[in-house]
């Protein structure tokens, strides 16, 4: 039967070529010999083996439903069915077989008549579609044979004039991939080179950061403290920021040590010792400012390096671009002389391998055909058997989910 384990549901279920090496010589069969008519028996044996009333009905229940499922299989496989009925009308068709042909003839509704009538329908002008499809087929293998002999003959023709002319042009091919290398390489150093400056430009912003976060220190922190313009709480609270941000500076911890008792005094009362600590501090980031401003410069000069680095190497791109360009220059001269011959043979060839192509895909079309042909015969018999046939035996068991009416 037609079923999902069956040859013919998982050929075209699936849209999977047709085997080329297959022997074609043999008609392919799509259903297996139990679907068909029973071989008569000798009623000698027929009287030996004669089985139970209750087995011949489950037999016959589970034909019954097999062949339903062919006419169902048939009608979900695309290839099979005109493209003039849309998928939608084929799936109600096929929801409704069980319950059309489970009933006899002698027993069905007029509607169970009429959803057969359309079934049948579909299944003529299914037939008639893969016949038209066979005779296209057929004509169009022939011809595109005829096609690929006289193409083969073309090329064999132009082979001695040209092959002189395409060595000389594979091996300025090479030249050309030699010089696109040298342009790769080239791009490739001016981008590192792009990048070395991007990733000096990051370093002067980070010590750019980090000379404003001392200028906040000292001008935030160190001055208003030397000054002592701050009242007792607010200096106080700004002492100790100060005191932090220098110990995160890394200042010596006695300078540090002693740096509240003198930062909090007021200024006029400052002599000697806290004068000298004041100094210390001030000089400590006087220091570190300049330092800042140090590897400011040092980058920027990196910068100006990096970029006339940057142009320099954009020339050599340049000079690589354009000696390239000269051996592609050369190249389409070479091809321009090779002219007519080389250009017909190259579109001769490549029509060869197109018509090869083509033929053999008309052949496995032909074939295809065939087999869709024969599937569809098959299956149109098992139709027109389920359509005619008659009531069953007294004691048979009709199909189960069948509706009769």
């Amino acid at each position: 039967r037609f079923g999902s384990g069956t040859a013919c549901s998982q050929l075209y279920r699936s849209g999977a070529p047709l085997r080329p090496d297959r022997d074609r010589s043999q008609p392919r069969r799509f259903l297996p010999p139990e679907a068909m008519a029973p071989k008569r028996r000798s009623s000698g044996a027929a009287e030996a083996s004669t089985p139970s009333p209750a087995k011949i009905a489950r037999k016959a229940k589970e034909d019954l439903q097999e062949k339903i499922q062919s006419v169902c299989d048939i009608l979900a496989t695309e290839s099979l069915m005109p493209a003039s009925v849309p998928k939608r009308v084929l799936e109600m068709l096929a929801a409704g077989v069980p319950h059309a042909l489970a009933s006899p003839s002698d027993e069905r509704h007029a509607l169970q008549t009429a959803v057969i009538g359309h079934i049948q329908e579909v299944f003529d002008e299914s037939a008639s579609m893969l016949s038209a499809r066979l005779a296209e087929a057929q004509a169009a293998a022939e011809g595109k044979n005829a096609e690929l002999e006289a193409a083969l003959a073309k090329v064999a023709a132009m082979q001695a004039d040209i092959e002189a002319a395409d060595r000389a042009v594979a091996e300025q091919r090479g030249t050309l991939a030699e010089k696109e290398e040298a342009v790769k390489a080239a791009k490739q150093e001016a981008k590192t080179a792009e990048a070395k400056v991007k990733e000096n430009a990051a370093g002067i912003v980070a010590h750019q950061k980090k000379r404003k976060g001392l200028k906040a220190i000292e001008e935030g922190g160190f001055i208003v403290l030397a000054e002592g313009s701050l009242e007792e709480k607010e200096a106080k609270k700004a002492c100790a920021k100060f005191i932090e941000d220098m110990e995160k500076l890394g200042a010596e911890s006695s300078l540090l040590a002693s740096a509240p008792a003198v930062l909090l005094k007021p200024a006029a009362e400052r002599h000697g010792f806290d004068t000298m600590v004041v100094d210390s501090l001030r000089a400590c980031l006087a220091e570190r400012i300049s330092a800042a401003d140090s590897d400011i410069a040092g980058a920027e000069a990196t910068g100006r390096e990096l970029e006339t680095a940057v142009a320099a190497q954009a020339a050599v791109v340049e000079s690589s671009l354009q000696a390239c360009e000269a051996e592609a220059d050369a190249l389409r001269q070479m091809e321009a002389e090779l002219s007519a011959k080389r250009e017909a043979k190259k579109a001769q060839e490549a029509e060869v391998e197109t018509l090869r192509g083509v033929h053999a895909g008309k052949i496995g079309e032909v074939a295809d055909v065939q087999e869709e042909v024969q599937c569809l015969q098959e299956g149109r018999a098992i139709l027109d058997e389920l359509v005619s046939r008659s009531a069953a035996p007294h004691g048979a068991a009709p199909a189960s989910g069948a509706s009769g009416e």
